[in-house]
């Protein structure tokens, strides 16, 4: 399977919990057996309030994937990361970011 970085893709600044998050997707992707093409770092334009722009999201395209198989990324993606990351279906792209939850008392 195939590993890929969008041409336009900017890592500079990505945090290393979102690092680490990264081959966890890829791990995902792979395990259905779909090519991984992150598409978006901290770079181009989201939200305002985006968590992109500290290094803490990132996108992965969901072109070729499966309706099914695309659930069954997210939620491998989602149970994998833990309650510290958000994982959201987007459509035409697997989003992850990392929002650290406080804790509960």
């Amino acid at each position: 399977m195939k590993v890929s970085i969008g041409e336009h893709v900017k890592l500079v600044g990505l945090s290393v919990p979102m690092a680490i998050a990264h081959t966890i997707v890829v791990e995902s992707f792979r395990s259905c057996g779909y090519d991984c093409t992150m598409t978006s770092a901290t770079d181009r334009t989201h939200s305002r309030a985006s968590l992109h722009y500290i290094g803490n999201g990132s996108d992965y395209s969901y072109f070729g994937v499966s309706p099914y198989n695309r659930l069954k990324i997210r939620d491998d993606v989602k149970v994998r990361l833990g309650r510290e990351f958000d994982v959201v279906d987007e459509g035409d792209h697997l989003h992850v970011e990392w929002q650290p939850k406080e804790a509960s008392r």
